[in-house]
C-alpha cells in the first residue's frame, strides 16, 4: 500500500522502482541466511523486506497505471469498443463502461457511455462489440464547492477519464456477445435469476430491495429507497458484502455437513464450498467488498481442509494483498476501504466483545448483544471513512442493525428457496409470500427508523488531516485497551490537541 501511494503522488520513474525492487529483494535473499547470527542482519532483513514490497507496490501500480489519452487523435468521432459494464438504468439514460479499440482492435481506452433512453431500441449489453459516432468529452466535475464529490478525481483513479452521451441513431452493435468471460455468464445467470424474481407479484420496492440484497442489482432501487436506507444506516444491507457471502458460505457448509469424515472428503468439500462462493461472487458481479469476503472465505476454507488453520488477520492481509496486487488502484475505492475497515475493526474488538458476551447466558440476548457489539466495531471503524466521503452519519445504526440483520438472514435464505422451488407451484407460492412479508417489513422498518427525529446528521465536513488523526485516537484507544502502556494515552492526547488547534485556527480564519 505504500508503494502504491509512493508510485501515485511521487510518479518515480519505473526504471527506479525496478532496480529498488531487485536490490532490495537480493538483499532480502542474502541476510536472510544470516538472521541466525546477528541481530544487525534480522534488522537488515526486516528492512529489505518493507523495501522489496514497497518498490513491489509502486511497480505493480505503475503498470497498471492508466495514463490520460488524448481521444480525438487515437479514434475520432467514429470507432468501435467493447461493452465491460451491464447497462445500469439512470432518469433518462442508461449508464455503462466501454473499452475503446483503436485502428488496428486493440484496447486504447476506457470511458463512460450514456445511452439514451428508447423503448424501440435497448441499450447494448455486456460483451457486445459497438460501432459508435459520437463526441467524447473528458469528465468534469459539475460544482465548485470543497465538500462536492470529486467525480473527476475519483474516476481518474479507476483509469477512466473520457465520457459520452449516445444517441440512438449514433451506435449500432456489431456482434453480440462479442467478448465472454467469467463476468459475462455471471451478468447472464444473474439476469435469469432477476427474470424467476419477476415473474412473482412482488411490489416494485420490495422487488427492488430483493434484487440488491440477494444479488447486487441496484438499478431499480428509487432514490427514496436508497434515501431510507442510507438516512437509517442499512446501506451496508443492499451492498453485497461479507454478511451475504457468509450466509452463502454458512448454508453450503450446512448441506455437506457429511462430507466431513476423511481428508479426502474435506478436500472435496472445500472444492465445492469454494465453487460456490466464486459463483456468487461472479453473479454479483465481483464488487470489491464480495472479492474480499470471497478471498478471505477461500483462503480459511482450504487452511480447515489442509489442517493449517490461519489467524484471521492473515487472511485479510493475504486477500487484501492479492486484490492490490491485480488491481493496485483499488486502495482509492471507498467501498474496498470500508470493507477492510469494517471487518479490521470488528477483529481487533473481538477479544474485548467476547469476555462481554460470556457474561450473558440466554442465547437469545446473547445473539443480539452480538449483533449491537459488532455493529459498534464496525461503525467504529468505517464511521470517518464513510463521513468523510458521504458527509453523513446515521444516529440510529444500533437499532437498524438489530432490526435489519436479522431479517436480512431470513431474506437471503427464502431467496435461495424461492430460487430453487420456483417450478413448483404451491411451495414457490409459499415460500413467495413469507419472503414478500419479510421484505415488506424491511421496508418498513428502514423507513420508520429514518422518520425518527435526528435520524442521520448530514452536511458534515471533515478533510483528510482530520480523518488521519481521528483514525490514530482511534488505534492508540484500541492499543492502550489491549496492552495498557502510557505512550499511547500520550499519543491519544497529542492527536486529541493538534485537532485542537486545527479548529481553532480554521475558525479564527474563516
Amino acid at each position: 500500500m505504500v508503494g502504491i501511494l509512493f508510485q501515485y503522488f511521487c510518479e518515480p520513474d519505473i526504471v527506479v522502482s525496478y532496480i529498488g525492487l531487485v536490490f532490495f529483494a537480493g538483499l532480502m535473499y542474502l541476510s536472510y541466511y544470516k538472521i541466525r547470527g546477528m541481530s544487525y542482519y534480522r534488522i537488515l532483513f526486516g528492512v529489505s523486506v518493507f523495501a522489496c514490497f514497497t518498490f513491489l507496490g509502486a511497480v505493480t501500480a505503475d503498470v497498471r497505471h492508466e495514463k490520460m489519452v488524448d481521444a480525438e487523435q487515437i479514434v475520432g468521432d467514429r470507432f468501435c469498443a467493447v461493452v465491460t459494464l451491464q447497462p445500469e438504468e439512470k432518469l433518462k439514460s442508461w449508464k455503462s463502461q466501454l473499452m475503446v479499440l483503436d485502428s488496428c482492435g486493440n484496447a486504447a481506452f476506457e470511458m463512460l457511455a450514456y445511452f439514451q433512453k428508447d423503448t424501440l431500441k435497448p441499450p447494448p449489453q455486456m460483451g457486445d462489440l459497438i460501432a459508435l459516432n459520437v463526441n467524447v468529452q473528458r469528465i468534469k466535475n459539475s460544482g465548485s464547492s470543497p465538500t462536492d464529490f470529486d467525480y473527476a478525481g475519483y474516476m481518474a483513479k479507476q483509469g477512466v477519464y473520457h465520457q459520452a452521451y449516445v444517441k440512438t441513431h449514433n451506435f449500432s452493435i456489431l456482434q453480440s456477445g462479442y467478448k465472454k468471460g467469467i463476468r459475462y455468464y455471471g451478468c447472464k445467470m444473474r439476469d435469469q435469476l432477476i427474470s424467476i424474481y419477476r415473474s412473482f407479484d412482488f411490489d416494485d420496492k420490495q422487488l427492488a430491495v430483493l434484487e440488491a440484497l440477494t444479488l447486487g442489482y441496484k438499478s431499480d432501487l428509487d432514490e427514496d429507497t436508497k434515501s431510507a436506507f442510507q438516512s437509517s444506516g442499512a446501506m451496508h444491507v443492499l451492498a453485497v458484502s461479507g454478511l451475504h457471502t457468509g450466509i452463502i458460505m454458512l448454508i453450503t457448509d450446512a448441506l455437506l455437513r457429511f462430507l466431513n469424515r476423511t481428508r479426502k472428503e474435506k478436500i472435496i468439500k472445500c472444492a465445492i464450498v469454494l465453487s460456490v462462493i466464486w459463483l456468487f461472487a461472479a453473479v454479483t458481479g465481483f464488487s470489491s467488498s464480495v472479492n474480499r469476503a470471497a478471498l478471505m472465505f477461500s483462503i480459511m476454507s482450504i487452511g480447515n481442509a489442509t489442517g493449517r488453520n490461519s489467524t484471521t488477520y492473515n487472511s485479510l492481509a493475504l486477500s487484501c494483498f492479492i486484490l492490490l496486487f491485480i488491481n493496485p488502484y483499488l486502495i482509492f475505492n471507498v467501498g474496498f476501504g470500508l470493507s477492510y475497515l469494517a471487518v479490521l475493526s470488528i477483529v481487533s474488538f473481538n477479544p474485548l466483545f467476547q469476555r462481554i458476551e460470556l457474561s450473558v447466558r440466554n442465547p437469545i440476548a446473547k445473539y443480539f448483544l452480538g449483533i449491537v457489539l459488532v455493529s459498534i466495531a464496525a461503525q467504529i471503524g468505517t464511521s470517518v471513512l464513510s463521513i468523510s466521503t458521504f458527509g453523513q452519519f446515521p444516529m440510529y445504526f444500533l437499532l437498524t442493525n438489530i432490526i435489519v440483520i436479522p431479517v436480512a438472514y431470513v431474506i437471503m435464505m427464502l431467496a435461495i428457496v424461492l430460487l430453487v422451488s420456483s417450478s413448483i407451484y404451491w411451495l414457490g407460492y409459499a415460500v413467495f409470500w413469507l419472503l414478500k412479508q419479510a421484505l415488506s417489513f424491511m421496508v418498513w422498518s428502514v423507513t420508520w427508523i429514518e422518520s425518527l427525529p435526528g435520524s442521520c446528521i448530514r452536511n458534515i465536513f471533515l478533510d483528510n488531516i482530520d480523518a488521519i488523526l481521528i483514525y490514530m485516537i482511534i488505534i492508540s484507544s484500541v492499543v492502550f485497551i489491549y496492552y495498557k502502556r502510557f505512550v499511547w494515552v500520550k499519543v491519544l492526547v497529542g492527536c486529541m490537541l493538534v485537532i485542537s488547534l486545527l479548529s481553532t485556527i480554521e475558525s479564527i480564519f474563516t
